[in-house]
């Protein structure tokens, strides 16, 4: 098996890396990065440059490694701008070539990064069944056409190579950006700094980041498994109200200059239907999440 991953020096790349570091199971896996190559001692992992927006350059990184499963996890993605930005279409189509140069070198196993964007948010409920597929966001949109795309260009052309979906909700860990929510919130509350917020009651199933690579690096070992979109999400939410006075506790501080309702925030709740993920993968996100971030905030004291 030889493992191709895009975006590996990044947020989602870095988990899935050290959950594969920690299976027995005879892989090859090469490492793409633009910029920052992030060293493994595991002589499995192998770090190559490429610029994936480059098609030239990504045509001939397939046809020198020759993938069998590929990940494709990059995109661009910087806190809160990535939502309109129109590099999302450069992505769109760079993807859409690298998807192409992987079938036509025998690819067997295509696991994309999906987003929970993709989904109307009025409806109530993120459910890979009922949940209408109408996004409201540049990024969602993108995310969806993709997919439909890829899909279409496989079922004509290259019904070899297996479609792996994962719509991907909200994570966070002890690498994130710093500009992410949890990161933000544990050093402005360490350091007594001003903060907007959005409602005190807003919502969202948070789970660590630590889970999105166990998930996938068990659905890259899993040798029957047929096309599949799933919701990767943690079952449980957790209120902006319970976050920020957790990490208050943990800091022994309580400050009065937080503040809620500075900005709309709607839907306020956001919960995600993840019974594929249960049922059908057989793939459980447990609820640690005040455990994890307590892990978080000890690390940043």
């Amino acid at each position: 098996m030889k493992i191709l991953i895009t975006g590996a020096s990044g947020f989602f790349g870095k988990s899935l890396i050290s959950s594969l570091e920690k299976i027995t199971e005879d892989f090859e896996c090469f490492c793409v990065y633009k910029k920052n190559a992030v060293h493994s001692s595991n002589n499995k992992f192998q770090w190559v440059q490429c610029d994936l927006l480059n098609a030239d350059e990504t045509e001939q990184l397939i046809k020198n490694i020759k993938p069998t499963h590929l990940v494709h996890l990059a995109w661009h993605v910087p806190p809160q701008q990535f939502w309109i930005a129109f590099e999302n279409i450069t992505w769109l189509q760079s993807s859409i070539s690298l998807f192409q140069a992987f079938c036509e070198n025998d690819g067997k196993m295509f696991i994309g990064a999906g987003t929970l964007a993709e989904y109307d948010w009025t409806k109530g409920i993120l459910d890979e069944k009922k949940t209408p597929l109408t996004p409201s966001t540049l990024y969602g949109q993108c995310k969806k056409s993709l997919h439909e795309i890829l899909t279409s260009i496989r079922n004509t052309h290259y019904q070899q190579t297996k479609i792996i979906w994962p719509r991907i909700g909200y994570f966070f860990g002890e690498n994130e950006p710093e500009e992410k929510l949890f990161s933000k919130l544990i050093y402005n509350i360490k350091n007594g700094l001003a903060t907007n917020l959005a409602s005190p009651e807003f919502s969202r199933p948070y789970a660590h980041i630590k889970y999105f690579g166990k998930v996938i690096s068990k659905l890259l070992m899993v040798k029957t498994l047929d096309d599949v979109t799933f919701n990767m999400s943690a079952s449980t939410s957790h209120s902006l109200k319970e976050i920020v006075d957790f990490i208050q506790k943990n800091f022994e501080k309580k400050f009065t200059w937080l503040n809620y309702n500075a900005y709309p925030s709607t839907p306020i709740s956001l919960p995600v239907e993840t019974a594929i993920l249960k049922k059908e993968l057989g793939v459980e996100m447990p609820d640690t999440f005040f455990e994890d971030l307590q892990t978080m905030v000890v690390g940043r004291k």
